[in-house]
């Protein structure tokens, strides 16, 4: 749960005056994500200070970001690179949505490679969309694998 991450603010006043500004600021969301979320009136506050992340550590952080994330946007991702350092690579993914990953970009073999031996690509890099042909071909329903196991 996220309410335990940070210290949310408690003041209805001070939700109230976000609210108004970010509608004007980013009128399509009219002002929702800062309006009063539980987490406002969580009955605990976080235990240990929120991590503070630097570019001090190994080089072991991959970034996959798509261009057009609704919920995680690229400006965040480029943020985090920038914060990381030398310990990252960003590989970026010219799509929307928030799934990166098995839709047929770049970004799929350098994740596998990453995942099946800990090496990260050399440098970032820039994956055009998919095309239309292997977004249909990934699209396309398995078979139903039963589990080995006893359900």
């Amino acid at each position: 749960m996220i309410c335990d991450d940070a210290a949310w603010p408690r003041s209805l006043a001070l939700h109230a005056r976000q609210v108004t500004a970010d509608r004007k600021a980013w009128p399509v969301t009219a002002g929702m994500p800062s309006n009063l979320w539980p987490c406002a009136a969580w009955p605990t506050r976080p235990v240990d200070p929120p991590v503070t992340v630097t570019g001090h550590g190994p080089r072991n952080v991959l970034i996959v970001q798509n261009t057009r994330d609704p919920s995680t946007p690229l400006a965040g991702a480029r943020g985090l690179r920038e914060t990381l350092g030398r310990r990252a690579v960003m590989i970026t993914v010219d799509q929307g949505g928030h799934g990166v990953i098995g839709l047929g970009s770049c970004a799929d073999a350098a994740l596998v490679a990453f995942l099946a031996t800990g090496t990260l690509p050399g440098r970032g890099r820039f994956c055009p969309a998919p095309s239309p042909a292997d977004t249909a071909a990934r699209s396309t329903p398995l078979p139903y694998i039963p589990p080995a196991w006893p359900l």
